[in-house]
């Protein structure tokens, strides 16, 4: 999602906002890699009552959140979902600018159009599409 809306802003806010953003991915990735780590250690030591889970061992995010207990769980969920919806987000809006202002101004004028340039039956094109796509998406999972 940062960078769909980064280049809206000045340079300069925008250099600091990549900073951020790239400094806080990487740290995520440092401790994700870290749990999968501590997880294959535990499952290969035996570092609980009984056999460890299989997924355990292979460093799977959920088995090794099941075994840090319900918060870090919670916190492993809670993130998982962000990470999803900002993907989403991303995936919609594409889809609707292309379907609506590109395309139909495409087959309407022979030229793709802008967001600027959109029409009321470009929007509504495109939000058919996002339906589409979600109601299309959705089904694999039914």
């Amino acid at each position: 999602m940062l960078t769909d809306r980064a280049f809206l802003a000045e340079p300069r806010t925008m250099l600091r906002a990549f900073c951020a953003g790239g400094a806080l991915a990487a740290a995520f990735i440092v401790g994700f890699s870290t749990l999968g780590i501590f997880g294959n250690m535990e499952a290969a030591l035996g570092g609980g009552d009984g056999p460890a889970p299989a997924g355990l061992a292979k460093g799977q995010p959920v088995a090794v959140a099941k075994h840090f207990g319900t918060g870090v769980f919670s916190v492993v969920n809670i993130i998982m979902l962000t990470s999803s919806i900002s993907t989403l987000d991303s995936t919609f809006s594409s889809v609707s600018k292309l379907a609506g202002p590109e395309v139909l101004s495409f087959l309407r004028t022979g030229k793709p159009g802008t967001v600027d340039a959109a029409s009321g039956r470009d929007v509504l094109v495109g939000r058919l599409a996002v339906v589409g796509l979600a109601v299309a998406g959705t089904l694999p999972l039914l």
